[in-house]
């Protein structure tokens, strides 16, 4: 009983810190996803800034070529940005989905852990009742055996003394006899 407690003890604990690991798993992806969103506003001013440099760098005609270069370059590396945001976005959706999964799985362990407990509960009391209930059953038994050998060694007894085999030591004043230091009933005087 005592094992089980220690046993389902330990492993409530545990329970409890897989499920602080989860939530604090879950906390950085939140804090992650946060980070990925500005990135996203970022890439996607920066888009608009190229586009804009590129616009300008058209009205400039051939003086604003090289800068025309620049603005795709800009804006190649905005949608890259913004792709590569999205996938680490996909990603973190999934880390959360697992973390979810795992906080269930944690949950139902947990409560798994309680029927455990519950259970042995039941079943020390159980085990108690039946100790219980098996003490009187115990003595009685005793008694038994005890009044069987009794009656074994008097049946013994008296017919040794019947025949003249067994000598018994002198009987007490409420004419109990003795053979060997245990009582004995015959049927008539010692």
């Amino acid at each position: 009983g005592d094992q089980q407690r220690q046993l389902t003890g330990l492993a409530d604990r545990d329970v409890d810190q897989s499920q602080k690991t989860v939530g604090d798993l879950q906390q950085a992806a939140a804090q992650v996803e946060e980070i990925v969103q500005i990135i996203q506003d970022i890439a996607g001013q920066t888009n608009l800034l190229a586009l804009n440099a590129t616009i300008e760098a058209t009205r400039a005609g051939a003086a604003g070529s090289g800068f025309a270069v620049v603005a795709r370059e800009v804006k190649k590396l905005s949608a890259e940005t913004a792709k590569s945001t999205q996938e680490i976005s996909s990603r973190i959706q999934a880390i959360r989905n697992v973390a979810g999964n795992a906080a269930r799985a944690i949950a139902t362990i947990e409560d798994r852990i309680g029927d455990v407990n519950r259970s042995m509960g039941d079943l020390t009391r159980s085990c108690s009742s039946q100790i219980e209930a098996s003490r009187p059953i115990a003595g009685f038994v005793q008694n038994s055996v005890e009044n069987a050998e009794l009656s074994q060694i008097s049946t013994s007894v008296q017919k040794g003394y019947l025949s003249g085999r067994v000598r018994l030591r002198s009987p007490e004043p409420e004419g109990r006899c003795f053979y060997h230091g245990r009582p004995v009933v015959l049927f008539g005087s010692c």
